[in-house]
């Protein structure tokens, strides 16, 4: 079972150096994918209800490597994640009777409300601790860039494990 954990370490470990050294070059409207929130969601996104414990493994080490390439204060990037974490949580208990009916808008709306309120509680955390985090109309076009790279993840994601039990999970593309 502890495999697990170091895979998922090992797993955001690539991400961030594949989005901080490759990535960099494919900015649009100045704007990058934040593979790692990505990486972040979609394993979340996947877990189930009863579990709490992975999911604040796995917004801890995404805030740990996502907070290793700013150039400002250790903690920022992981109290986000763990509030968006408990976001996602609070959003699945009241949405999860309607989530069959639009699975796609249901994945694309709670994906863009996780994003906006990662970077607004980031914007909120910058006044404090002298970061540089904007909070303007340039969000949009990153959380269309950012959406883009979610929704083929999610995909992927669902390919690889097509073949494991995915009856308690949310079924996008078929």
């Amino acid at each position: 079972m502890w495999i697990k954990y170091i895979l998922i370490t090992l797993s955001f470990f690539i991400i961030s150096i594949m989005q901080n050294s490759f990535l960099t070059y494919f900015g649009i409207m100045g704007e990058l994918p934040n593979l790692i929130f990505i990486l972040f969601f979609i394993l979340i996104f996947f877990e189930g209800s009863d579990t709490y414990f992975d999911g604040f493994f796995m917004a801890i080490i995404a805030g740990l490597f996502s907070d290793m390439f700013l150039p400002a204060y250790f903690g920022a990037t992981i109290i986000s994640l763990i509030v968006v974490y408990f976001l996602k949580k609070f959003l699945m208990y009241f949405i999860t009777e309607n989530q069959s009916k639009y699975p796609v808008f249901y994945f694309i709306s709670l994906f863009s409300v996780c994003f906006i309120v990662n970077r607004l509680i980031l914007y909120i955390i910058s006044f404090f601790l002298q970061l540089h985090f904007t909070f303007n109309s340039s969000i949009i076009s990153s959380l269309i860039y950012n959406l883009v790279f979610a929704c083929i993840s999610f995909y992927l994601y669902k390919k690889i494990y097509k073949k494991s039990d995915l009856s308690h999970q949310l079924r996008l593309f078929k």
